[in-house]
C-alpha cells in the first residue's frame, strides 16, 4: 500500500511539475478542502478613494471549485454603469493539476442588462463569465479593475464566499485620504486568524486558513453569522454630488435636498383635484386613506434606475403624467400628494425583502433597497404606506417591509424609525373544517380560513392564480392526503381589517382506514407528520432564528358515519415552552359528531445552540399529539 502511494504521488509531481503549484489541488490541505463546496485560495482587494470623489477598485482572486454548488462562490460578475468604467477584465481557468483550460478577456464576457424584465429603464449592467465546466474541480483566477464617480458604495470584505466554503488567504486593502475619515464597523472576526494593519489614511485586513460556515436549519443568514469588515465614508460623492454622512440627522437633510426637493412640482390640475376629493375630510388619517386610493387607482409600478446612481426619484409630474414609476417615484409621488392636502408625511428607506434586515445605525450613509412613506400617527408613532401596491391596504405592511429600522426623511434631517411589528396577536390563521366521513372511509369537506397580519399578505398573491393553479396550489399545500380532490374555491378579501378568507369545498376517498369492521380516524386532516420535526445535529454550531411569532387556530367538526360510536376520546393535551405554546382537545356534542381544536403558537427570538435539543423535542411532541387516532367502533 506504501509503495502504490508512492508511486502515484511520483506520478502526479510528474505530470504537475511544469506547471504552477499554486492552481492544483495538491496545494490545498484536507482540512481547509475536505467536504466543502469552494476554497478561495488567493484574494487581494485594494480600494482606492484617497480623492473622495473617485473610487478605484482592483482584485486579484483565485478559487477552486468542487462541485454544482460552489459555481456560485466564484462570483465572476462586475456590474457597472454610466458612471463607472471597467479598465481591466480576465479570467483564467485551470484543471484540477493546475493545466490552464481556457482564458477570457473582457470582450469575450457576456455584457447584459443588470435589471429585472420589470424595469422601464436603467443604465446599470453586469459583464459575466459564460463558463460551464466538463469536470470538477477547477481554478478560476480572475483579475479586475473599475474605476467609479460614486464613492458612497465601498465594497466591503468577508473573507468567506458563502457557507461551506472556506479560504487560505484573502486580503483587503483600503486608501484613503487620511484628512478625511470613515467609519469602519467589523462584525464576526473573534476567532478567525485576522491581522488588521492601520494608520492614517490606510487599513488592511489579512485572514489566513478560514473554516468553512455549515448551513444549519434556522440558522441567521449567512450575512448575519459570516466574518466581514463594512466601511463608510463620511464625506463621500455620488455620481459627482458630494454627500455628508457625518450623522443620520446630516444624511437626512442631504437627500432632502440633492435627492428629493426638486422632484416636488405636482401639476396644479392634480393638486386641485386630490384637493375636491377630500374637501369634507377633516382627519388627517381620512384624507390619506382618500390620497392612497387614488394613488392605487392611478398608478402601477415600474423600475425606472435613472440619475444620480439611481437614487433620485423621478419629478411627481412625469409620475403624474406617466402614471408609472418606480418604489422612490411612487412614494416622493404620495408625499406631494399629501402634501397637496395639508397632510405630514416623510420619505422612508429601508431593507425589504421577506427575511428582516435593518439599516445599521452605526454605518451612517448610503443604504436599503426600497422606499416607502411614513405619516406620523401619534408620539413617536407612524403609519407606514407601500406605494408600489396596487392591493395593499391603507397602513398594511406584512414581512417585505414589517419590524426593522428605518431612515425617514424629516424637514430636519434624517431620523431612525421603526416600522410595525406584526406579534403573536396580529398573525394568526383561524380554520374552520366541517367534514362528513361515511363507512368507507371517503371525507366529504367545506373550509372556511381567515389569515390576519403577516399572513393576509402571504395570501394576497392566490388572487391571481387562475383557477388550476388555484388547485395546484392546494394539492401542495396539502400535499398529505392522498388522492385530494378540490372541487370549489372561493377568495376574498378585507380592506379594511386587513384579513384574507379562504372557502374551499374538497374530498378525500378512503381518508380513514378500517380494520374488522372499525374505522381508524385521524381526527387533524392537516397534519404532516414528521415532517414537521426539525432535521438533528449531533453538534449545533449556530444560533437559530424563529424570525415572525404566530398562531394558528384549528377547528374540525366531523359528522361520523351512522352505525359507529367512538370508543374512547384522549384527554387535553398542553405544551408550553420557550418557543411556543401547543393545545389539543377533542369533544362530542352528539353521539355521531367530533370536534377537535388545535392552538400552535410561535413565540419569535434567537436561541443559543444549546437550546436546539429542546426545540426540536417540542416540534416531535406537537408532530406526536397531531398524529392522534382514534377508534370508531361499529355497533353491529
Amino acid at each position: 500500500m506504501r509503495v502504490t502511494t508512492l508511486v502515484i504521488f511520483l506520478l502526479l509531481f510528474v505530470t504537475v511539475k511544469s506547471q504552477d503549484l499554486q492552481y492544483s489541488i495538491l496545494g490545498l490541505t484536507d482540512s481547509i478542502s475536505d467536504g466543502v463546496d469552494s476554497v478561495i485560495r488567493d484574494e487581494n482587494i485594494i480600494i482606492d478613494v484617497t480623492d473622495a470623489s473617485k473610487l478605484v477598485f482592483k482584485t486579484h482572486r483565485v478559487i477552486t471549485i468542487f462541485n454544482k454548488s460552489g459555481l456560485g462562490d466564484a462570483d465572476a460578475v462586475v456590474l457597472y454603469d454610466n458612471n463607472t468604467q471597467v479598465k481591466d477584465l480576465e479570467a483564467r481557468m485551470y484543471d484540477a493539476m493546475g493545466n490552464e483550460i481556457e482564458k477570457v478577456r473582457k470582450r469575450d464576457f457576456k455584457d447584459v442588462s443588470a435589471v429585472s424584465g420589470g424595469t422601464l429603464y436603467s443604465d446599470s449592467r453586469a459583464m459575466y463569465l459564460d463558463y460551464t465546466p466538463t469536470t470538477f474541480p477547477f481554478t478560476l483566477v480572475l483579475d479586475y479593475e473599475y474605476t467609479s464617480k460614486t464613492t458612497g458604495f465601498i465594497a466591503g470584505w468577508s473573507p468567506l464566499a458563502n457557507f461551506d466554503s472556506s479560504t487560505q488567504r484573502s486580503t483587503y486593502e483600503l486608501l484613503y485620504d487620511p484628512a478625511g475619515e470613515i467609519t469602519v464597523k467589523e462584525f464576526n472576526l473573534d476567532g478567525y486568524n485576522v491581522d488588521k494593519e492601520e494608520k492614517p489614511g490606510y487599513l488592511k485586513y489579512t485572514a489566513k486558513d478560514v473554516m468553512p460556515l455549515e448551513h444549519e436549519y434556522l440558522s441567521p443568514s449567512f450575512y448575519d453569522i459570516a466574518p466581514k469588515v463594512k466601511v463608510m465614508l463620511k464625506s463621500f460623492y455620488l455620481e459627482g454630488v458630494p454627500g455628508d454622512a457625518t450623522s443620520w440627522s446630516a444624511f437626512g437633510s442631504w437627500m432632502n435636498d440633492y435627492l428629493i426637493k426638486d422632484s416636488n412640482d405636482l401639476p396644479q390640475a392634480t393638486i386641485d383635484h386630490i384637493r375636491a376629493l377630500t374637501a369634507d375630510l377633516n382627519d388627517d388619517m381620512d384624507k390619506a386613506r382618500v390620497v392612497y386610493k387614488y394613488l392605487q387607482d392611478k398608478v402601477r409600478y415600474i423600475s425606472v434606475q435613472i440619475e444620480i446612481g439611481g437614487w433620485k426619484p423621478m419629478k411627481a409630474s412625469e409620475v403624474d403624467r406617466l402614471s408609472y414609476g418606480d418604489c422612490k417615484a411612487l412614494t416622493n409621488y404620495t408625499k406631494n400628494l399629501l402634501d397637496a392636502v395639508g397632510v405630514q408625511s416623510y420619505y422612508t428607506i429601508l431593507y425589504a425583502g421577506g427575511q428582516k434586515k435593518s439599516l445599521d445605525k452605526d454605518l451612517v450613509g448610503i443604504q436599503g433597497n426600497h422606499a416607502i412613506l411614513a405619516l406620523p400617527s401619534g408620539e413617536n408613532e407612524f403609519t407606514f404606506l407601500e406605494c408600489t401596491s396596487q392591493e395593499m391596504p391603507f397602513g398594511y405592511l406584512g414581512d417585505f417591509t414589517d419590524d426593522r429600522d428605518v431612515l425617514i426623511v424629516t424637514p430636519s434631517g434624517g431620523q431612525m424609525v421603526h416600522t410595525t411589528v406584526y406579534d403573536v396577536d396580529d398573525n394568526i390563521v383561524k380554520t374552520v373544517v366541517d367534514a362528513t366521513m361515511d363507512e368507507e372511509g371517503l371525507l366529504m369537506a367545506h373550509l372556511d380560513r381567515d389569515s390576519y397580519g403577516v399572513s393576509f399578505g402571504d395570501h394576497l398573491g392566490l388572487t391571481h392564480l387562475d383557477q388550476k393553479d388555484l388547485n395546484d396550489n392546494y394539492h401542495h399545500e396539502w400535499n398529505m392526503l392522498t388522492g385530494l380532490l378540490v372541487n370549489n374555491i372561493g377568495l376574498d378579501y378585507d380592506d379594511e381589517e386587513a384579513v384574507f378568507n379562504e372557502l374551499v369545498e374538497f374530498e378525500v376517498p378512503q381518508y380513514a382506514s378500517s380494520i374488522n369492521g372499525d374505522i381508524i380516524l385521524r381526527p387533524n386532516i392537516f397534519t404532516s407528520g414528521t415532517e414537521m420535526i426539525p432535521p438533528r445535529y449531533s453538534h449545533r454550531k449556530h444560533a437559530f432564528k424563529i424570525e415572525r411569532e404566530k398562531q394558528s387556530q384549528q377547528e374540525f367538526n366531523f359528522t361520523l358515519p351512522q352505525g359507529y360510536v367512538i370508543e374512547s376520546l384522549p384527554g387535553i393535551v398542553e405544551l408550553k415552552t420557550r418557543f411556543g405554546e401547543y393545545k389539543v382537545q377533542m369533544t362530542q356534542d352528539s353521539p355521531n359528531s367530533l370536534k377537535y381544536t388545535r392552538t400552535l403558537i410561535l413565540r419569535d427570538g434567537e436561541f443559543t445552540p444549546d437550546l436546539y435539543d429542546e426545540y426540536r423535542s417540542f416540534w416531535k411532541q406537537v408532530a406526536r399529539y397531531d398524529n392522534q387516532k382514534i377508534m370508531l367502533n361499529s355497533k353491529t
